[in-house]
């Protein structure tokens, strides 16, 4: 257990999951489908994109909690998305997981540094993934929870 401003807060709590969504951006569609249903089954929603531009416009409109992202996709690359959610402050603090098959070192470095909040290579264990999504959550919620307690403390008397 956690002691947070608000009391306690149990990170292993899974409720605090089920009423998360989850945008999923590949455009592939087989991954999509299996990494979805997987995230149901966990008892996430989910959303599904099949390129950077849809899954922009998903992110403006339905807000979700976390995104996995592809890195490369068509037109538009999964990094210029999240250059593009990085510089609006509506949507940088959404947590990003880059899930590509992208796995060299320089790779997952510039994944990182620009903004991704984890990063996953293909092929990938569903089992890790989920754990992932779980951590990346739970740390998201533990950062608005912190960045929400305001210390206030009164003057103290003048002699």
């Amino acid at each position: 257990m956690l002691r947070s401003c608000n009391g306690y807060l149990d990170i292993n709590d899974e409720k605090n999951m089920s009423d998360k969504t989850v945008l999923v951006v590949d455009d592939e569609t087989a991954i999509r489908d299996m990494i979805c249903s997987a995230l149901d089954v966990a008892g996430f929603d989910t959303l599904q994109a099949e390129n950077a531009q849809q899954a922009h416009a998903m992110i403006i409109d339905h807000k979700p909690d976390l995104v996995l992202l592809d890195w490369m996709m068509p037109v538009t690359s999964g990094i210029e998305l999240i250059r593009r959610l990085q510089r609006d402050d509506l949507t940088k603090n959404i947590p990003v997981i880059m899930l590509t098959a992208k796995g060299d070192e320089t790779d997952r470095v510039v994944g990182l540094e620009l903004g991704a909040d984890d990063y996953v290579t293909k092929p990938f264990a569903l089992a890790e993934l989920l754990a992932r999504v779980h951590a990346v959550l739970r740390r998201a919620q533990l950062t608005k929870d912190h960045s929400s307690c305001l210390l206030y403390t009164s003057p103290s008397p003048r002699d």
